[in-house]
């Protein structure tokens, strides 16, 4: 992959532009080079460009990618991909140099505790807050000039709870992640990047659906697509449900709440925890 003047492309505006941030500096390092050959190898028409910056194991800094029609690279001393400055610079550099009419942002690597996100374990072992991960999306938001993303895709375990989702409602206009575990490194990249050239696709939500129909049923359990327009209905129905446990005695049925243990915390699902509210 050359090393060349990025600047020249300045002025490309796609119909999509995916943004990938993969801080792999742990043991998902190896897995790095089948993602950007699947990136590298889709059918490019001008209509697609894809950026990536990838950090992976051990010192060497980073590197940033451009896909399109043309493949271009070039090295960035940073080691701390775990850091907000760093991923907002990355965001905001995409911003000033590549437009399009819409956008998606996706994550790639572990999922830590319930306010953890990408495990970067060189110098030292750190995470990145989820909270500061909404805030370097709110940057690019105001660098690209745009209310809102089209597409968040938290490709990381255990992000699609309530706590986290909440934390991006104002920045993406549709959150895809997981519930469960999701295996790496995921497949879908080539026909999804490949049928965005082709095919008429024009919202968060139509991509979302692309990116579940193209992946290996092996890389997913569940994934669930939040339409951040929906919250505020949302959170009128758990007040309604809070109030009612408030009013009267009621138990639950402990058998029927569905528990997920990752990172040494425990997830319950929040629909088995409903189905296991019995009235007294």
């Amino acid at each position: 992959m050359a090393c060349t003047n990025v600047t020249a492309r300045q002025q490309e505006k796609y119909d999509w532009l995916l943004i990938y941030y993969m801080p792999y500096d742990n043991n998902l390092s190896d897995l790095s080079s089948t993602i950007i050959d699947q990136i590298k190898n889709a059918d490019y028409d001008g209509k697609v460009g894809v950026t990536l910056q990838a950090d992976l194991e051990g010192a060497g800094g980073m590197s940033r990618y451009i896909f399109d029609k043309k493949n271009d690279s070039f090295h960035i001393e940073e080691e701390s991909s775990a850091s907000s400055e760093t991923l907002t610079d990355y965001l905001i550099w995409v911003a000033n140099n590549y437009k399009a009419k819409h956008y998606a942002i996706i994550f790639l690597n572990h999922g830590g505790k319930l306010n953890e996100y990408g495990s970067d374990q060189y110098p030292d072992p750190v995470w990145m807050p989820i909270n500061e991960m909404a805030n370097a999306i709110i940057e690019f938001n105001k660098a690209a000039q745009i209310d809102k993303i089209d597409l968040l895709f938290e490709q990381i375990c255990t992000r699609a709870t309530v706590e986290n989702l909440y934390e991006f409602r104002e920045v993406a206009k549709f959150t895809l992640a997981s519930q469960d575990l999701l295996p790496a490194p995921g497949y879908y990249y080539t026909k999804v990047i490949s049928a965005l050239s082709k095919q008429n696709i024009n919202s968060g939500s139509q991509l979302a659906y692309l990116i579940v129909q193209s992946e290996k049923e092996s890389m997913y359990y569940s994934l669930s697509l939040i339409d951040n327009s929906r919250w505020d209905t949302w959170l009128s129905y758990l007040d309604e449900y809070v109030e009612e446990l408030q009013m009267k005695s009621y138990q639950f049925a402990s058998n029927k709440i569905k528990i997920l243990v990752y990172e040494g915390q425990s997830y319950f699902d929040f629909s088995s925890l409903v189905v296991a509210t019995t009235n007294n």
